[in-house]
């Protein structure tokens, strides 16, 4: 590059490239092709931006050489190629540069003169728009579901992610890796944070097929960890915060039985579950309604276990639900007898099921049984095949993928304003949508792997993180 287009090109060593129409597109790396491409294959180009429409009519006519680029996705991915001094002066004036939407650099020749212009120009935040914010490598292919984990230091977010190689990684809310641990086995469902010391610093739980563990944010393993499990886990661990005392309880499905740990790594005494009918297929999930509890787990025959902190069953229901999923959604009532436990099924019905017996199973849309079912504040949301749903009142909605979606949506609430999204595989491609209905423009975006989102600096900004195949973790920026 640098010997046929000059210095401008120095640092292009070996850079990847796309033929593409009458366009040799270059890139430092290939995830940054797979991204233009997924854009290409979605037709979403320059000349029909708006913002850049405006630029191009206001530029001088010709030029031999002309780089845009676009400052907000931009700035950020240039930190890591300066030094620390100028990397640390830029980090502190990026959201002050928010604002500013392009910069062109136009080099024109004429004769033995040349003619080098450059352009900044400023715009508002455009609202509801994706932009990818940075990218960071790892060692191996990830594995599962990105995580959002609140970071006590500083009250924003980390990510936690694991690779195919059972390594457990936690990267900042900049792609900054801070370490990886190698563990014994994959992990099984979702990691929890706990205060063990009750002094507000933050560790980790989660277990394996063999083990349970407690990990620091250094990466450290807490005192009295790792515990090995006496029988393989069947399912994801529990854990339980009574009266948000701080006082946990660590409960995970080993077969037919439920081993409760304290955060000391010692089994707790008083806990008196005997043995379910058949392995537990479902982690062991809490609901407190007014001060009443219950805990909530499945068993492979369809057993519904209604226990109280002893472990004993609280109420007991006759009924084997063999095709019910493992998660539990509360809806709470005026008390726990009067609310109700919500659930998916492997026919596409919803269970209703009341502490006390009562068992109602209904389609939410007869010709589109739910493969997957959330519950989201008085929302009711659910896939099928390539169709995404919302059930609600005021504005229901549904809207179509490319291919089918095969793990569950996810949604949450981001300033006031309700978000649903979800990740089809097939079309590596994630889409987001606003209360409305609407999908958020800029998407879909390119993923090859499921995602979390969040707002990972606490701010008015929805981040979804997510990766592909060749161990880049992606994380898209929503303004």
């Amino acid at each position: 590059m640098p010997r046929i287009f000059g210095r401008l090109f120095a640092e292009m060593h070996q850079p990847f490239y796309v033929l593409h129409n009458n366009f040799v597109i270059f890139a430092e790396d290939q995830n940054s092709l797979k991204v233009l491409l997924n854009d290409l294959l979605d037709d979403k180009r320059l000349y029909k931006s708006s913002s850049y429409q405006s630029l191009a009519n206001q530029l001088p006519g010709k030029s031999h050489i002309q780089i845009v680029t676009g400052f907000p996705e931009w700035l950020p991915n240039q930190l890591p190629q300066l030094k620390k001094k100028s990397a640390q002066e830029l980090e502190e004036k990026l959201d002050s540069l928010s604002e500013i939407k392009w910069g062109i650099l136009q080099l024109r020749v004429d004769g033995k003169k040349s003619f080098v212009s450059l352009q900044l120009r400023e715009e508002k935040a455009i609202i509801e728009k994706i932009s990818r914010q940075w990218t960071t490598q790892l060692e191996a292919k990830p594995k599962g579901e990105p995580q959002f984990l609140k970071n006590h230091l500083n009250q924003k977010y980390d990510i936690a992610l694991s690779d195919e190689n059972n390594h457990l990684y936690l990267i900042s809310r900049k792609g900054e890796v801070y370490w990886n641990k190698a563990l014994d086995g994959p992990i099984i469902g979702s990691i929890r944070q706990v205060d063990i010391y009750r002094n507000n610093k933050l560790q980790m739980v989660f277990n394996t097929a063999n083990t349970l563990y407690a990990v620091d944010r250094l990466g450290h393993d807490v005192e009295g960890f790792p515990v090995k499990l006496p029988a393989k886990a069947t399912a994801s661990m529990g854990v339980f915060n009574y009266d948000e005392a701080r006082n946990y309880r660590l409960v995970v499905p080993c077969g037919k039985k439920l081993l409760n740990y304290d955060v000391e790594g010692k089994a707790v005494q008083g806990w008196d579950f005997k043995e379910a009918d058949d392995e537990i297929i479902s982690e062991p999930q809490h609901f407190s309604v007014k001060g009443a509890d219950i805990i909530v787990c499945l068993s492979a025959t369809g057993k519904l276990y209604q226990l109280n902190r002893r472990g004993e069953e609280r109420f007991v229901i006759d009924q084997k639900i063999e095709e019910l999923k493992t998660s539990f959604y509360l809806k709470e009532g005026e008390s726990l007898k009067e609310s109700e436990l919500i659930a998916g099924s492997n026919s596409g019905k919803m269970y209703v099921i009341n502490p006390q017996s009562k068992v109602d199973a209904i389609y939410l849309d007869e010709g589109h049984p739910a493969d997957h079912l959330i519950y989201f504040e008085g929302r009711y949301i659910f896939s099928n095949d390539e169709e995404l749903f919302v059930k609600d009142e005021k504005r229901p909605f549904n809207a179509s993928f490319e291919s089918d979606i095969r793990v569950k949506p996810k949604a949450m609430l981001q300033n006031n304003r309700f978000y649903v999204a979800a990740f089809a595989e097939g079309a590596e491609e994630i889409r987001l949508f606003n209360e409305e209905g609407n999908l958020i423009d800029g998407f879909p975006v390119f993923a090859q792997g499921p995602f979390d989102m969040g707002s990972l600096n606490r701010d008015n900004n929805l981040n979804i993180v997510t990766y592909s195949n060749d161990g880049t973790v992606i994380c898209y920026k929503l303004q």
